[in-house]
């Protein structure tokens, strides 16, 4: 069983922050398959990234889910449990304290993961959902919080970021009208540019096949764009290109 404490996703009303869990059956080869999920959005990160701190009525409306998800578990006799938080808890500064009281409220112990992290996981999750048959793969994510960036080849990694660049945060800090003012756009691209520079060039630099793009951010943009191009969205998002 596996769940997310700040997993990201945008729909096209706006974003907000989800919390996820994920019930798969393993075999002995490492391969799974997933036989239940559960995801609820619970804005875990909206007050986190403007003040630094989650506020109490997030942590509640966490603490019940992710209690839900632990009798849920107990239902399906799940043998190991991992858990995982990502942007809006490793950035708080009473993050620990709520891991902490996660752990003793449910018996389940999260733990934060960094960035780089984060994003070796979400690679990996990558390669086991699409067949790249040896392609060296770019794989984007981008959150609430922080967008992800991945590039490699099989389990070989030449590229790991991470990036304060999420959907949610460039909201807070550049505004939210829509369509943006000039000037703030300006100042958005500018700043967006400046701090993937360094990963674009590096991208360039190694060359890749194939780019795949994660998250409910991704989705909504894909779904503008396929509507947009044959009036209507598809049924299914899952691998369009």
């Amino acid at each position: 069983w596996i769940f997310s404490l700040s997993r990201s996703s945008t729909a096209t009303s706006g974003s907000v922050t989800a919390t996820g869990s994920v019930i798969v059956e393993v075999s002995a080869s490492g391969s799974f398959q997933v036989i239940g999920r559960e995801k609820e959005m619970i804005r875990l990160g909206a007050g986190t990234l403007s003040r630094g701190r989650l506020p109490a009525e997030a942590m509640r409306r966490g603490l019940d889910t992710l209690g839900r998800y632990r009798r849920l578990a107990e239902t399906q006799r799940v043998d190991k449990v991992l858990a995982v938080a990502t942007s809006a808890i490793r950035e708080a500064s009473n993050g620990e304290d709520f891991l902490e009281q996660v752990g003793r409220a449910i018996d389940v112990w999260p733990k934060a993961v960094s960035g780089e992290q984060e994003a070796r996981l979400i690679y990996l999750a990558a390669l086991h959902s699409i067949h790249l048959e040896g392609r060296r793969a770019l794989v984007v994510d981008i959150g609430g919080g922080s967008v992800e960036l991945a590039l490699g080849a099989g389990k070989r990694l030449d590229l790991l970021a991470s990036e304060k660049l999420g959907v949610l945060r460039m909201a807070q800090a550049f505004g939210q009208e829509d369509p943006l003012p000039p000037k703030e756009e300006a100042r958005l691209v500018e700043h967006v540019e400046r701090h993937v520079r360094h990963h674009a060039d590096r991208v360039r630099e190694i060359e890749s096949d194939v780019a795949i793009g994660t998250s409910g951010t991704i989705l909504a943009l894909a779904t503008l764009a396929l509507t947009a191009e044959a009036g209507a969205p598809p049924e299914t998002l899952h691998h369009v290109t």
